[in-house]
């Protein structure tokens, strides 16, 4: 970089407007200096409305910019056309998740970026309870983890509208796994150091009754089932379809005492609260964690790397490791 100021770029006029912009404008000595959306129109209203000094809607104009760093937020089946651009340039890039549309598309991805600095956005594993499960797993206050049970119901909107959406079709890279999934399998390996998937199950009935062609609808419900790291099974049934209560609660098990963590709330990252269950129980802890709260740790970690020339994590290849406890067969 040439001068104290870092020129970063936001692609995607949705979560990338509503998130990455103020996110990085929380951080010192951040400039962003455009915004790259489809739609002429769209982008410069959404360009004019944040102050955002250009709109584009071609990525060469927007790597010409004098760049930085870039950071993306659109639908995973454009990712990996988008990102190979900018790698190409050798630009850092911050991802929402996930990293493309299959397994393949991430593979290629985590290649191409070997030596570049890059991140992904996994903001649950920045709020501060879910830190504190973390430490807690590692001090084993309770001894060894006996079982770990997940379970994820959080309609999304374009279920609860019968909406036509990218969201649940196969090609563009939508359905239950990109949405939440990958969020559940990435905190899994945070969690614990090795996750062995041994079986899954996906259902897309639901996606296939409002696409109105099973063929090209994305599952809204898995189920997964494995080990960790002392062969202690773990079970996961996550689903963004079904009309009922959100609940996002995972309960670890271990053999002098319970872990919960648990989010009630229709705010996927407001609300998770952590109940410490044992001979001599410790206070509930609770988290208020929004978007740009939790995201903000990870993009100033990616901003710093991409001022000292370091590395960020979670990078491109910690989120090819989540994919890949979600994304099998």
């Amino acid at each position: 970089m040439t001068n104290s100021t870092t020129r970063i770029a936001v692609i995607g006029t949705g979560f990338g407007a509503r998130v990455h912009v103020p996110t990085l404008r929380q951080i010192a000595d951040v400039e962003v200096v455009g915004i790259l959306g489809r739609d002429r129109t769209k982008t410069s209203e959404v360009a004019s409305d944040l102050n955002i000094p250009v709109a584009i809607t071609d990525l060469n104009d927007l790597m010409a910019l004098g760049l930085d760093a870039a950071t993306v937020a659109i639908p995973p089946g454009d990712v990996e056309a988008v990102v190979t651009r900018l790698l190409a340039r050798k630009l850092p890039v911050l991802c929402e998740k996930p990293l493309g549309h299959d397994l393949a598309s991430a593979r290629r991805l985590v290649e191409m970026s070997t030596g570049l600095v890059t991140a992904v956005n996994y903001q649950f594993a920045d709020i501060p309870c879910i830190q504190d499960l973390k430490r807690l797993l590692a001090e084993r206050p309770f001894g060894e983890v006996l079982g770990v049970s997940v379970i994820w119901m959080a309609q999304s909107y374009a279920h609860k509208t019968k909406a036509q959406s990218w969201k649940l079709g196969v090609q563009s890279g939508g359905g239950v796994a990109a949405m939440l999934g990958v969020h559940a399998g990435f905190l899994l390996t945070q969690l614990f150091r090795n996750v062995e998937v041994m079986g899954r199950t996906k259902s897309n009935l639901i996606n296939s009754s409002i696409l109105g062609a099973s063929e090209n609808a994305a599952a809204d419900t898995i189920m997964i089932n494995g080990r960790l790291d002392s062969r202690a099974p773990f079970q996961m049934m996550i689903s963004n379809g079904l009309a009922v209560d959100p609940i996002h609660r995972w309960e670890i098990l271990c053999e002098a005492g319970l872990f919960v963590l648990e989010n009630a709330t229709a705010d996927h990252l407001n609300g998770f609260g952590l109940h410490v269950c044992g001979p001599e129980p410790l206070p509930y802890i609770e988290t208020q964690s929004g978007r740009i709260d939790a995201s903000l740790p990870l993009f100033q970690r990616f901003v710093d790397a991409v001022r000292g020339g370091s590395t960020a994590h979670p990078d491109f290849s910690d989120a090819l490791c989540a994919q890949q406890i979600v994304f099998g067969p």
